[in-house]
């Protein structure tokens, strides 16, 4: 039996939680902290202007062509990306509405290998955990 009070998880991407826009990015890449992995870099901001984004989280994908010069290839890597994100996004998007915040995460590509399945799961896991740290530590309720 399910409690009508506490929704359901769902496991979906949205539009709305994809990050884009000119300006947006300018603004993002100007204000904006990073983590460095083995494979990707992982670009953050928190607080974010509202007028800026629509949901309280948002994320990008970047695979650039200098890197991955095949684009079936940058398509699969992004895909991936997107994936682990669908699946694991809870747990920020409930960190950022418990503090009324907007949280913008890019995840850029920086292998020139392709991924093999569990290594990514490993790396943004321990992203996201730190991007938390840095979220309860920037505001405290």
């Amino acid at each position: 039996m399910t409690n009508p009070a506490i929704p359901p998880l769902r496991f979906t991407f949205r539009k709305s939680e994809r990050f884009c826009g000119r300006r947006a990015f300018d603004y993002f890449f100007k204000h904006s902290s990073s983590l460095r992995g083995r494979m990707l870099k992982l670009f953050f901001s928190y607080p974010f202007p509202a007028e800026l984004v629509s949901d309280s989280v948002s994320f990008a994908f970047i695979v650039p062509k200098k890197v991955i010069p095949k684009a079936h290839d940058r398509n699969r890597i992004k895909r991936i990306l997107r994936e682990f994100v669908r699946l694991n996004k809870h747990t920020l998007i409930n960190k950022v509405k418990e503090r009324e915040g907007r949280l913008v995460i890019a995840l850029k590509w920086e292998s020139k290998e392709m991924p093999k399945s569990g290594e990514i799961d490993l790396v943004l896991k321990a992203f996201f955990e730190k991007v938390i740290v840095y979220i309860e530590t920037r505001t405290s309720l």
